[in-house]
């Protein structure tokens, strides 16, 4: 039963290129894992975020794989045990989100960074995705020198001709 989620959340965070969520609405349970496996969330004013699986005396450790890491651990603790659904504007300041936008703007804003992100070079993309998601955690000499490694590679592809 949980393996399929679990495939997902990781797909979602291994995909070799930035994954990007959009929230309009409510969302819970599995798809709050999913906005929490994307690496940039785009969320309506509007939008609200919850955990409801403890109403049917579930425990959400699938979602919370997801959000561990990602969000405060505080966060999911009070999703998950109060039951409440936070805001957009929580869900900013918590780190759950990358930004919000008027609802009737939504669309707009994902198709703009939509087309920036597909603008640059995939070298270097790749590279910030790689960078993202494994630096974090790491000692500040760890994480410059992967840094520094990661940009080498992408520089090399650049010179050498590939994209």
């Amino acid at each position: 039963v949980a393996e399929p989620a679990i495939r997902v959340y990781t797909a979602l965070s291994a995909a070799p290129v930035p994954v990007l969520g959009v929230v309009r609405g409510r969302a819970e349970g599995y798809g709050l894992g999913l906005l929490a496996s994307a690496d940039v969330v785009l969320a309506g004013a509007g939008a609200a975020f919850s955990i409801p699986e403890m109403l049917r005396q579930i425990p959400p450790t699938l979602v919370m794989t997801a959000l561990l890491g990602r969000t405060p651990a505080k966060l999911v603790a009070h999703l998950v045990l109060s039951q409440e659904a936070i805001g957009a504007a929580d869900a900013l300041a918590q780190g759950l989100v990358s930004k919000v936008v008027a609802d009737d703007a939504l669309d707009d804003e994902m198709e703009a960074l939509t087309q920036r992100i597909v603008s640059y070079r995939g070298d270097s993309v790749r590279a910030i995705k790689e960078y993202l998601r494994f630096a974090e955690g790491r000692d500040r000499s760890a994480a410059g020198s992967f840094a520094a490694n990661l940009a080498a590679s992408a520089l090399s592809a650049r010179f050498g001709g590939e994209t």
